[in-house]
This record gives structure tokens, C-alpha cells and sequence, in this order.
């Protein structure tokens, strides 16, 4: 009997041990398979090729190197001048794995605005198209490019006058928490921004639809979301490799930046149809201006993620001009 007793004691012990083992072996696997995963998403993707595609004959540009104001790192962009000579220019700042064309909303700038007076330069942010660096950091380092790109403008001259920034989506978060830096933007356009990059990871993330894409990688056929969604302990691991990073993702906080901007001209755009990012985020950035009469807020009904200017092409680019016109 005693034998017996002994025979289940050990049976029962074996079989738990059996699952402890299991258990460590999938949370190690677990945190190895999300390391990986966001490693991958804050670091450099594949280099795209940047092709300008507008006639030379009617559009005037050049190519550009400056220096980021952290790290010293080269960055690397296109100025497009103004049809008659201009003090006004409209920094262009693009979002998560794209370059300085912004998905083709950069040529649809230029076209429509040069010949309306305004010089476009758009560049290239760290660890995107041909400027340098690897890690990307979802704003928390690319103010300092915008900065550097602030710099580099007032450094020409006359061109650097008067600055105005557009950012879409990283890009628009990027361009408000520069100009919670520096006062020197005389106009801030942010399309598609989230409100906060830890509660958007935190929290956000997920109540995304389960079959979106975030980006245009894949790992092992699936896309990071796929991956990113299901794991249970996701934010202790996205807080260690913060650290690992030196990545502070409390600091990136666009509806905390914007309380300081009293008088700042700013435009926030969202596409009520947004998916990645939901238009509520701007929704509480705006909130957080209510002291600002200068803040100016316009949902597009049926657009997408950063789809504004292409869904409402003739409105949105109305409307930014005389956002423009009306402070530079």
C-alpha cells in the first residue's frame, strides 16, 4: 500500500515537473520569438529606391546632406524650390517604413505648392531611405532629425524664414514633439498622430482588427502583428528592450507636448476610417489644446491610415494652404 502510495507521489511529481519544464521552455521561446519581432521593428528595413518622378523642366530641385542634432548622424534629402524665388518652406516628414516620398503624398505637395509660393524639402529620417543610423525609435530620436532639419533650412538663409513641418503618422509625431522643442516651426500639419506611444503599444494595439498588417515585413509568413497581438506579457518585454535601446517611450506623448503649445498654429488631420492609428488619438491631442486658438482639427469621413490626400486630394490640399498662407 505504502509502495503504491509512494508510486503516485512520484508519478504525480514527474508530471509536474514534466509541465514546469514545458512551461519555462514557452515563456523562454515566447520572449526569444518577441525580442526578435520587435527588434526587428525598430530597426532599419529594407532601403527602398528613391525616384524622383516629376518633370525637371517644370520642377526645380536638389539634393541635399545635413546633420541630425543627436548623435550627429547624416541625413540625406531633396529641396524643391518655389517657382519664383521664396522665404517660405514646408518640411515634409514621413512615417514608419517609408522615405523622404512619403508614399507619393511628397510629389502631390510639390506639385500643388511651389507653384503657390511655397519651397518643399523633404528628407529622409534616420534608419530610412539613404540617411544613416539603424534603430528607429517612433519619435523619441527623429525630433532630432527634424531639428537638424530646422537648423539646416535657417543655416541657408532666406529660405529658412518662415518653416512649416507636415508629418504623417511617425512622421506627424515626430513633427509635435520637435515643436515642443523648438519654436522656431511657424506652422505644425500632423496627420494620422497617436496620442501616446506607450498607451498605443500598451493598449491599443489591441483592439486593432486581427488580420491588419502594420508593415510590409513578414516573419516566417506572418505579419509582426500577427505575432506581436497574442502575447500575454508583451509589456514587460517592449519595457526591457526600451531599455536595452535607451528608448525612454514615456517621454513620446503628443497630447502631454501639445499642452505647451498656447499659441502654436497646429492642424491635426485624421481619416475617421484610420485602422492603424483610430482618429480618437487625435481626438485627445486636440482635447489637450482646447487653450490654443490657433489649433485647427479636420476628420476625413471615409479615409483610411494617412489616405487623407489621396481620398480628398483637392480639399486637403486647400485646406493646408490656407493654414499655411494664413500663418507663415
Amino acid at each position: 500500500m505504502k509502495a503504491s502510495i509512494k508510486k503516485q507521489y512520484r508519478t504525480i511529481q514527474t508530471i509536474f515537473m514534466i509541465l514546469l519544464i514545458i512551461l519555462l521552455i514557452s515563456a523562454i521561446s515566447m520572449t526569444f520569438v518577441y525580442y526578435k519581432v520587435s527588434n526587428a521593428l525598430i530597426h532599419r528595413t529594407s532601403e527602398k529606391r528613391i525616384e524622383i518622378s516629376l518633370n525637371p523642366e517644370k520642377f526645380s530641385w536638389e539634393e541635399v546632406v545635413f546633420k541630425s542634432k543627436k548623435d550627429n548622424l547624416t541625413l540625406k534629402g531633396t529641396f524643391f524650390y518655389a517657382k519664383v524665388p521664396s522665404n517660405r518652406t514646408l518640411i515634409v516628414v514621413h512615417g514608419y517604413d517609408e522615405n523622404r516620398l512619403a508614399a507619393g503624398r511628397t510629389k502631390r505637395l510639390v506639385k500643388y505648392l511651389t507653384p503657390r509660393g511655397y519651397n518643399v524639402f523633404a528628407f529622409d529620417l534616420r534608419g530610412h531611405g539613404n540617411s544613416d543610423g539603424d534603430l528607429i525609435s517612433f519619435g523619441y530620436y527623429e525630433k532630432y532629425d527634424v531639428l537638424g532639419a530646422v537648423d539646416y533650412l535657417k543655416e541657408r538663409g532666406e529660405v529658412g524664414e518662415k518653416i512649416g513641418l507636415v508629418g504623417f503618422s511617425m512622421g506627424a509625431v515626430t513633427s509635435i514633439e520637435a515643436v515642443g522643442e523648438d519654436e522656431r516651426v511657424d506652422a505644425l500639419i500632423a496627420d494620422s498622430a497617436f496620442r501616446d506611444l506607450k498607451l498605443f503599444i500598451m493598449d491599443d494595439i489591441n483592439t486593432l482588427p486581427h488580420n491588419l498588417n502594420i508593415v510590409s515585413n513578414n516573419v516566417g509568413g506572418l505579419s509582426y502583428w500577427s505575432i506581436l497581438r497574442h502575447f500575454p506579457y508583451k509589456n514587460k518585454v517592449i519595457i526591457m528592450i526600451a531599455k536595452i535601446y535607451d528608448l525612454n517611450i514615456d517621454e513620446v506623448s503628443p497630447m502631454r507636448t501639445v499642452k505647451n503649445m498656447h499659441s502654436q498654429p497646429i492642424f491635426l488631420i485624421h481619416g475617421k476610417n484610420d485602422k492603424v492609428i483610430p482618429y480618437t488619438n487625435s481626438e485627445v491631442i486636440f482635447k489637450s489644446l482646447k487653450n490654443n486658438s490657433n489649433a485647427v482639427f479636420w476628420i476625413a469621413e471615409k479615409a483610411g491610415h494617412t489616405d487623407s490626400l489621396k481620398m480628398y486630394s483637392e480639399e486637403y490640399l486647400k485646406r493646408i494652404k490656407t493654414f499655411l498662407d494664413k500663418n507663415m
